[in-house]
């Protein structure tokens, strides 16, 4: 199980700089062994050359770890502006982690899906009532606070909430509408049935929330 919104964060990639190195190293090898076969020609020869050779040979081996190592530290530093871009030119874009099926003002939770042989819902003019059930793998807690947060963010009013060990009833309120929030624990999934009804007339108004654990 786990919590609404969790997601797994980047990894920070250190290959470039492997890569470079591996490459530094393979080039280097490589003029080892030109050399050798120089020395060995240069021995057939009588040797005369053999420490102008020898130093070409150093030159070019620190030239080459400088344009390495330059190349690298040049990408590493050429690619942090680009990445790390000032706060005016940045977009803000938001994950979206929540969406409204069928009742446009109760936000529902997009690691919940919608279970559709247990889903009813009864849509008339200017009204949508009925029972949207959902399922997933996250945590009862999470859930709780998610719809408790969200509800009253959409203007619902806290009427009842009830908790025991395997369920949580949640009971909102507004003036025509009331909307009652299941979450129940299965072996598997969190099973949540969200359920939204006219409001009889005839029905006194709560203004206090209650809660048993």
């Amino acid at each position: 199980m786990r919590t609404i919104g969790q997601s797994k964060g980047p990894t920070p990639c250190r290959f470039v700089m492997m890569i470079r190195i591996t490459q530094l190293t393979f080039q280097a090898n490589s003029f080892r062994r030109y050399y050798s076969l120089i020395e060995l020609k240069l021995q057939d020869l009588g040797g005369s050359m053999k420490p102008c050779i020898k130093s070409i040979f150093n030159m070019v081996v620190v030239l080459m770890m400088a344009l390495f190592i330059s190349g690298c530290l040049g990408d590493t530093f050429s690619k942090k502006p680009e990445d790390a871009k000032p706060d005016g030119d940045q977009p803000k874009s938001k994950k979206t982690t929540a969406i409204y099926y069928d009742f446009e003002d109760v936000l529902i939770p997009l690691e919940l899906s919608i279970v559709k042989d247990r889903t009813v819902v009864v849509s008339a003019p200017g009204f949508t009532s009925g029972i949207i059930t959902l399922k997933g793998r996250v945590e009862r807690r999470s859930i709780f606070n998610f719809f408790n947060n969200n509800m009253q963010k959409d203007n619902w009013n806290v009427i009842s909430q009830l908790k025991s060990p395997g369920t949580t009833i949640m009971v909102f309120q507004k003036a025509s509408r009331t909307s009652v929030i299941t979450i129940r624990d299965e072996q598997i999934y969190t099973y949540v049935e969200v359920g939204v009804a006219p409001t009889l007339s005839a029905e006194p108004s709560f203004s206090e929330s209650n809660l048993i654990e």
